[in-house]
């Protein structure tokens, strides 16, 4: 997972960090809102990056997303089972441990929780963004 970690709520917060990162030649790691794997679901979650994905003209940067699955590990279980690659947990270490192993077993990776990102939901204006997908351009993989 590479670039600034946002946290979008819907699908107009994805849009608009995939248009300021495209516009600034920055990668970008989009995170759903805590907990949406029972709330919003892997597949409507999926498909909004999936949209914002299409949407997007050619490019060189990245755009990878982690769905967040909160501590139980029955939405992270269902989130891997339907193709999300990228989960994070904030399960316990015994249980974590369990999750991660079954994501490399599906080709993905589970990330502990909760993550540095800045959240759209907080009415962030687009020099916040703009400054925080600058400054959070570098490498995201732990």
């Amino acid at each position: 997972m590479r670039g600034a970690r946002v946290v979008v709520h819907d699908i107009h917060h994805a849009r608009r960090a995939v248009s300021r990162a495209h516009a600034l030649g920055v990668d970008l790691t989009l995170v759903s809102a805590p907990g949406a794997a029972a709330t919003l679901g892997p597949a409507v979650f999926r498909e909004m990056i999936a949209t914002v994905r299409a949407e997007l003209p050619a490019t060189t940067i990245s755009i990878d997303a982690i769905l967040d699955c909160g501590e139980d590990p029955g939405p992270a279980l269902q989130a891997l089972r339907s193709g999300c690659t990228y989960i994070c947990s904030t399960a316990p270490q015994a249980v974590f441990i369990k999750l991660s192993n079954i994501a490399e077993q599906c080709g993905g990776a589970v990330v502990h929780g909760p993550l540095n990102a800045l959240d759209l939901g907080d009415d962030v204006t687009d020099d916040a963004l703009d400054t925080w997908l600058r400054d959070n351009a570098g490498d995201n993989s732990a």
